[in-house]
């Protein structure tokens, strides 16, 4: 069956429910970015961006903040030594589309599902980063770092 046959067949209503069910999703994606994200395969990060927190950098979970240009990912924010070996955070969510995507790469926030490229102050670098990144405030007290709003 063709595809315009198929949309004769089920109807105006049909066709209009369609329609409103994607657009509230869409909708519900727009005012909450984390909508209908899936966290369970990032073992390093909760639901929720709570800020303050603190990392160990004597602890196992902070071993790739040991060398410049490494990150991690803890409370939906990534945390990375940059290249001039200093600590910068930002939210894991792209903003071009929402995704949690956003990783530490070439000294810049790069988010790999369209490519979108954000510099180390939440600037966007290309067209899809356009919307820019939302950054944290990194700062250290020994071997603790403190990441805040």
């Amino acid at each position: 069956m063709e595809r315009k046959e198929f949309l004769k067949s089920i109807g105006a209503g049909a066709a209009l429910a369609v329609t409103f069910s994607c657009l509230g999703s869409c909708l519900r994606e727009e005012l909450d970015p984390t909508a209908g994200e899936d966290t369970s395969s990032d073992s390093n990060s909760s639901s929720t961006n709570s800020v303050p927190f603190t990392v160990d950098l004597s602890a196992s979970e902070a071993g790739k903040l040991q060398n410049n240009g490494g990150y991690i990912i803890k409370n939906n924010i990534v945390i990375a030594k940059n290249l001039e070996g200093k600590y910068v955070a930002a939210t894991v969510i792209c903003s071009h589309e929402y995704k949690k995507k956003v990783v530490f790469k070439n000294n810049e926030f790069f988010c790999g599902e369209h490519d979108a490229r954000f510099d180390q102050n939440g600037k966007g670098l290309n067209k899809n980063g356009s919307k820019g990144l939302k950054i944290y405030t990194t700062s250290i007290n020994g071997s603790i770092l403190t990441v805040s709003a």
